[in-house]
């Protein structure tokens, strides 16, 4: 076994009980990221309703909206990761954070 396939296993053997707060920071990083993306299509989308209408519609999608896709999104990439082997699941931790930094910056978020 190489040193790589080594400290990957053992790297994967800490994180594995922690897979569903992992799934919830990456969700959660995702969102945050293009949170104002969503909000400017939705804006554009309802922009011909009643200021009302519209607040309750934005209330709807922040509340409600947002935290069913965090607890949806959150399940699925907790079992995907689950299904990794150990260094495939390092290996798509290091590229997912690495790839997101990448789009923090490109998106001025950081």
């Amino acid at each position: 076994m190489g040193f790589f396939t080594q400290v990957a296993r053992a790297l994967a053997d800490v994180i594995h009980p922690y897979l569903h707060q992992v799934a919830l920071a990456i969700v959660a990083t995702l969102l945050f990221i293009y949170g104002e993306d969503i909000n400017s299509l939705i804006k554009s989308l309802i922009k011909r309703y009643h200021f009302l209408v519209r607040v309750f519609i934005l209330m709807l999608v922040c509340a409600f909206g947002y935290g069913s896709l965090t607890i949806l999104l959150t399940v699925l990439v907790t079992r995907f990761l689950a299904t990794l082997d150990a260094v495939y699941l390092i290996s798509t931790l290091l590229g997912f954070f690495f790839i997101v930094g990448i789009l923090a910056e490109r998106k001025k978020q950081i």
